[in-house]
């Protein structure tokens, strides 16, 4: 692990670090499913 990644991930805001994280991984569960309902109508 590298030192400066985690030292710049501790100065990132903390609200926007989860608002980000919270986005991407609705946008995950959205796009699984998608795939899923899609491989399960073939």
């Amino acid at each position: 692990m590298k030192t400066t990644h985690w030292n710049y991930e501790v100065r990132a805001p903390f609200k926007k670090v989860m608002a980000w994280d919270t986005l991407f991984f609705v946008l995950g569960i959205g796009v699984g499913a998608g795939i899923g309902a899609f491989l399960a109508t073939l």
